[in-house]
């Protein structure tokens, strides 16, 4: 089962901003009630009667369960895992990258030396160019 990370986040989001804000904490009274409580002992709720003014706050609670919960952890570190393995591989494509042009730019080409030519034997000698360039291991495209 696949969960749309977004989706989820926005449900949870937006339950949280409907519910009381604050430190919340889980206790349980002396008879066995438990309940959830906030700053200053502050009762939020209590397990077995949930205050009408507080609606939100047991919307929270049944949204927050280890399920969803659950999914949202799962989703988020296939997420990671995805991100962690493109970096990976576009770090390796730079280093190459890098180093093939590392390689390029240290190469020299020499050409031949320059004699005085008419047109014709410019011509003549453009196989000694692509020659010399070749041999220099840069890849020359016909025209």
């Amino acid at each position: 089962m696949t969960t749309d990370i977004t989706e989820l986040a926005q449900i949870l989001k937006a339950a949280a901003e409907k519910a009381t804000q604050g430190n919340w904490r889980a206790f349980q009274y002396h008879d066995g009630r438990c309940g959830i409580g906030g700053g200053h002992n502050a009762e939020i709720m209590v397990c077995e009667h949930i205050s009408k003014e507080r609606p939100h706050d047991a919307m929270f609670i049944a949204m927050a369960n280890p399920a969803n919960v659950l999914a949202l952890v799962e989703a988020l570190e296939k997420a990671q895992q995805r991100i962690d393995s493109q970096r990976e591989y576009y770090e390796g494509v730079i280093a190459d990258g890098g180093k093939r042009i590392a390689d390029l730019e240290s190469r020299t080409v020499k050409l031949p030396e320059p004699e005085q030519w008419d047109i014709t034997q410019v011509l003549l000698c453009k196989k000694k160019v692509v020659a010399a360039i070749r041999a220099a291991g840069i890849k020359v495209e016909a025209e």
